[in-house]
């Protein structure tokens, strides 16, 4: 009787030993396959990105330094940068303290990008968000956000002498170029103001508060 007890004893650890090796086997099969479903997962749901052509008109000087560094990035990130070809492109990139790329990113019929911290008309935030006199100084007037009536009547004035000075020796320049090449019910300022993406070379940390708009973005570190 106790032979065949001992038989069965030992048969069943023999198959609990089997069992536990198909467990621990299984498992490493487990422990490899996840990974690969994981990075087959990722694959799928990535969509391909691809290198586009960008077409830049810079500004000379002190703009031009802040648009090296752009630049420098985009042929980082596998875009081609150049000044002017006869190639096709995704975008215009240009800043608007003067209009030529802003004619230029029209005329072509392409997407328009501003690297941008002063327009021709005013500081790039008068130009696309609202700008209240109340609360939102003028550059160069030295005020803050809290003005006396004093205060705010001087950049009251700061601002109709900025308008003048736009109205007089920069607008006949534009104005004209406007009419000839886009038609006469065409207005300068909406072109500038039609810019899709607007990337102002600040940040609110050196801002009072103010308006803005969806399309600005913020670049921390720029001039």
């Amino acid at each position: 009787m106790y032979p065949e007890h001992h038989q069965v004893v030992l048969g069943t650890s023999a198959v609990l030993r089997v069992t536990f090796v198909d467990l621990q086997s299984t498992e490493k099969q487990i422990l490899t396959i996840c990974p690969l479903l994981t990075l087959a997962v990722l694959l799928c749901s990535s969509s391909p990105v691809s290198g586009g052509k960008v077409l830049v008109f810079p500004v000379d000087g002190s703009h031009w330094v802040n648009m090296n560094i752009i630049i420098k990035e985009l042929h980082i990130r596998g875009h081609e940068v150049t000044k002017l070809s006869e190639a096709e492109f995704a975008l215009v990139l240009t800043d608007p303290a003067f209009g030529g790329g802003v004619f230029l990113g029209h005329r072509l019929g392409l997407p328009l990008v501003f690297n941008v911290r002063w327009a021709i008309q005013s500081e790039g935030h008068n130009v696309i968000a609202p700008s209240p006199l109340s609360y939102i100084p003028i550059p160069g007037s030295e005020l803050t956000d809290k003005m006396t009536f004093k205060q705010r009547v001087k950049n009251f004035l700061i601002y109709v002498i900025t308008c003048i000075q736009f109205w007089y020796i920069i607008e006949p320049n534009y104005k004209p170029f406007a009419h000839r090449y886009f038609g006469k019910d065409v207005n300068y300022m909406e072109l500038f103001q039609a810019a899709d993406v607007w990337l102002m070379r600040n940040d609110f940390t050196f801002e009072f508060p103010r308006p803005t708009t969806p399309n600005i973005v913020y670049m921390s570190g720029f001039q």
